[in-house]
């Protein structure tokens, strides 16, 4: 939350603290001089995303179903700006383009945005898709992804090289931020699992990242959690960083092989 130096020497709670002002000093003006004070550093459940996905697998490999998105502190921030910048008649583009950083060959069949303009309450993002052959032929079984959608900060790592040479810089990860991603994927009768990704656990003084995938009654249970605890990463950590994130880039490409029934 903003935080504001009184007259009694406390720090009085006023609202949200954008994440570029988080962990930096501030000026603050009082009837007998200014103050300079700390900011203060955010923890990762104050700036949230929750997705979660019910989803359905065709024998052809096909792919349909909704997600909704649960957002607030700072995810929320950034997408309420983006809608408010985007006329409403082209506000499906949005998502448009976000399913096209993951997916090939698909159609939005339906979009809405809840508390838009309710900045105090929990953005919500719901979207409905159907992506044809979004699970690939391998020989007699079809190789499917279970992440879906959504990037944990993978596109960092073209930071970590400048013109072929190391980075001389910190990398800043913008904010703290706690992201969970909980997706069902209903698969085709008689299909059987030949084989899941394995479960990965990447932790590192800056973030964390857990996933799961499973088989229970016919559904795939993909869910993964990735928190961003300490904002800015020194030169020094660097390799660490580039380590945890080819990890995170790794299990977001990994297939599940399914098997098809006998003819």
């Amino acid at each position: 939350r903003l935080l504001i130096f009184d007259p009694t020497n406390e720090f009085v709670p006023l609202g949200y603290l954008p994440s570029y002002l988080q962990d930096s000093f501030g000026l603050v003006a009082a009837p007998d001089g200014g103050h300079m004070i700390q900011m203060p550093l955010l923890p990762p459940s104050t700036n949230r995303l929750l997705r979660t996905a019910k989803l359905t697998l065709s024998p052809e490999g096909d792919l349909s179903g909704e997600i909704t998105e649960l957002r607030w502190g700072g995810p929320a921030a950034d997408d309420r700006e983006t809608f408010h910048d985007t006329e409403p008649a082209k506000r499906a583009q949005v998502f448009e383009n976000f399913l096209g950083t993951f997916l090939d060959n698909f159609s939005l069949l339906g979009a809405s945005i809840g508390n838009l303009d309710k900045n105090d309450e929990t953005l919500v993002l719901d979207y409905k898709f159907l992506s044809r052959g979004y699970a690939k032929e391998a020989g007699d079984m079809l190789a499917l992804p279970p992440r879906v959608v959504g990037d944990k900060y993978t596109n960092m790592l073209n930071l970590f090289t400048v013109a072929g040479k190391p980075r001389k810089f910190p990398v800043d990860f913008g904010g703290t931020t706690r992201q969970d991603d909980l997706f069902d994927i209903t698969l085709p009768p008689g299909f059987s699992v030949a084989g899941l990704p394995a479960p990965v656990q990447a932790d590192c003084a800056y973030a964390d990242y857990h996933s799961e995938t499973r088989i229970e009654a016919g559904v795939l249970h993909y869910k993964r959690t990735f928190e961003v605890k300490n904002v800015v990463v020194p030169v020094g950590k660097l390799p660490e960083i580039e380590s945890f994130l080819q990890e995170i880039a790794a299990d977001q490409s990994a297939e599940a092989l399914l098997r098809r029934p006998n003819p």
